[in-house]
């Protein structure tokens, strides 16, 4: 299996994006510039998913997941989420994947959380008319500023999976200061 490396530096950032051929082995390398990061962005540890990655990485889940579950067995809407979706690249991606491996969308319940507004409203446009779709903006850490048990818990019930979700995807907030919310870990 191929790695991505995601390196940063103060003055620009690089995202270290990796390509690979159809036997999935690392056959090349390539820098592309990110954009500035602002101060805000810096402090929720905002770095967007790139496409090749969210493909590759979402082409792997639904291999395991459809290793697990029979096609035919699958009666219920496949439940999804991303508990730092930003603008659903990683949730777009896995309803592809899914679909391309003879899932219907319509079966296929595409679930997210982000706290930036901008982001939870660009994944709502991106992703309800493919899918039955739910974002929500609050915090994945530590929802509604509450503990995060009971947090989630209200999250759950909102997203309407209160036994959970089939399968978790994300691309975390690495870097992020946590220290406000420390207390409610």
């Amino acid at each position: 299996m191929g790695q991505v490396f995601i390196e940063k530096t103060e003055k620009t950032p690089l995202i270290v994006e990796s390509t690979f051929d159809s036997s999935k082995h690392l056959v090349n390398f390539k820098k592309i510039p990110a954009k500035r990061v602002s101060a805000s962005e810096k402090k929720n540890g905002v770095v967007y998913t790139p496409e090749r990655l969210a493909k590759y990485v979402s082409d792997k889940l639904a291999e395991y997941f459809l290793l697990n579950n029979s096609i035919c067995k699958i009666i219920n809407p496949i439940s999804i989420l991303d508990p730092a979706c930003g603008d659903g690249e990683l949730l777009s991606a896995c309803l592809s994947s899914l679909s391309s491996r003879g899932i219907s969308s319509k079966n296929v319940s595409l679930n997210g959380v982000d706290i930036d507004p901008e982001a939870t409203a660009a994944a709502t446009h991106r992703l309800q008319s493919r899918s039955p779709t739910k974002i929500i903006n609050t915090n994945g850490l530590c929802p509604f500023n509450t503990p995060n048990e009971m947090g989630w818990k209200t999250l759950r019930e909102q997203l309407g999976s209160k036994e959970g979700f089939d399968l978790i995807i994300a691309n975390p907030p690495w870097g992020a200061d946590i220290r406000e919310y420390m207390s409610l870990l």
